[in-house]
Formats: C-alpha cells, sequence, structure tokens
C-alpha cells in the first residue's frame, strides 16, 4: 500500500492567539492504490476525520501478525485516494499554544 506521511502548516489560517507566536501543523497520511492505473480520468478522493480525541489511526488498524483492520488500505485498494487526518492537538498534529482555545470551530478551520 502506498502510504505518504504529509504535515500541513496551518499557522496562518487560525487566529494568533491559538498559536501563541509557534508554528502549528495538521498530521495526515495519504493512502492511494497499489495500481495507480485504478485511478482512472476522474478518481475519487475522501478525507475521514476521527470523531472526538481519537487519531487518523482509527481507521488504519494495524495488529501484529493480522491484516484486514485497516479503512484506509481497504478503501485504497478499492481505487480511491484516502486522506486521513489528526485533528488540531490530537496525534501527531501540534497543539496550541493553550489548548482550551482550541474549540470545535477552530479544530474545523484548521482542517
Amino acid at each position: 500500500m502506498n502510504l505518504i506521511p504529509l504535515i500541513f502548516d496551518v499557522t496562518d489560517s487560525l487566529p494568533p492567539e491559538i498559536s501563541g507566536g509557534g508554528r502549528l501543523h495538521i498530521a495526515a497520511w495519504l493512502f492511494l492504490p497499489p495500481d495507480l492505473s485504478v485511478l482512472g480520468a476522474s478518481p475519487v478522493a475522501m478525507a475521514l476525520l476521527p470523531g472526538g480525541s481519537y487519531s487518523k489511526r482509527y481507521f488504519h488498524l494495524q495488529f501484529p501478525g493480522y491484516s484486514g483492520y485497516s479503512a484506509a488500505e481497504y478503501l485504497a485498494a478499492q481505487g480511491n485516494i484516502v486522506l486521513l487526518l489528526d485533528h488540531l492537538g490530537v496525534g501527531d498534529s501540534t497543539k496550541a499554544a493553550d489548548q482550551k482555545l482550541a474549540t470545535r470551530q477552530i479544530v474545523a478551520l484548521a482542517n
């Protein structure tokens, strides 16, 4: 499977008090089909966003000795482009200077 780790700098799209003078980024994984020729002329691209405090790993579960638990791998194998994101302050994404300021609206703006 083609998993590409990505980092998006979202600092400039957020109010200055959220960053506290630092840089903020959203971590993501991009999944592509093993055979890119299945994408065709109009490929389907989707972003999967976990709820609550879950991270992007929710859609890419891996258990030693077991396969087939990754929704992202399954969807990519079907010919889709799949993007998994960690919300601001969750998983591999950075936290706001004062994470209490990261309201639903701020997290949505960062996404």
